[in-house]
């Protein structure tokens, strides 16, 4: 058991069409993968109706406060359009080799669709367009956080991921304050 009382809320993340309702009504903090990202092969429109589903069974169980929802999202932010855009492009190649094969994500080949088929699924451009970015994951999920996934292959160049975090913390974050 954990020591701290009141226990720390548990986030817990949600792939599974059957699994949201069944938090909602214990209670839980969830995390869900944006869009049809590899966490959400299901698409939007139908992970915007679990995600209500949730709300609702948080509601009748009579939970105080409100349910939160954490999108998690592949993330990259760079200064420059033409930078976001190839750097975009380095790593949805990245993405062919790393999901190509992969079991129970779909196609042989996921990662083939380009950065404009996906843009439901991710966080990549500009400070200012990663900002409108999560103005409408806040709403399309009713979230209240974001969890962003800066190395979301497990092979994004170090000097990528530090450079989307330098562009987070020092253009993005501060927009929501």
């Amino acid at each position: 058991k954990p020591y701290q009382k009141p226990y720390p809320p548990m986030l817990l993340p949600v792939d599974s069409q059957e699994s949201f309702v069944p938090m909602g009504a214990k209670g839980y903090k969830i995390a869900i993968g944006a869009g049809s990202s590899p966490h959400n092969l299901r698409g939007s429109a139908v992970l915007r109706e679990d995600v209500k589903s949730y709300r609702k069974a948080w509601i009748d169980a009579g939970h105080p406060g409100d349910p939160t929802t954490v999108v998690r999202v592949p993330t990259l932010v760079a200064d420059t359009k033409a930078e976001a855009d190839r750097r975009t492009e380095e790593l949805m190649n990245l993405a062919r080799i790393y999901y190509a094969g992969r079991v129970g994500i779909g196609s042989t080949d996921a990662g083939s669709a380009g950065p404009d088929a996906t843009a439901e699924a991710n966080l990549f451009g500009t400070p200012e367009e990663v900002i409108d970015k999560i103005h409408e994951f806040r709403e399309a999920f009713n979230s209240d956080e974001i969890m962003f996934e800066c190395n979301w292959t497990s092979s994004v160049p170090r000097e990528v991921v530090m450079d989307t975090l330098r562009c987070i913390t020092d253009k993005v974050i501060p927009a929501f304050k």
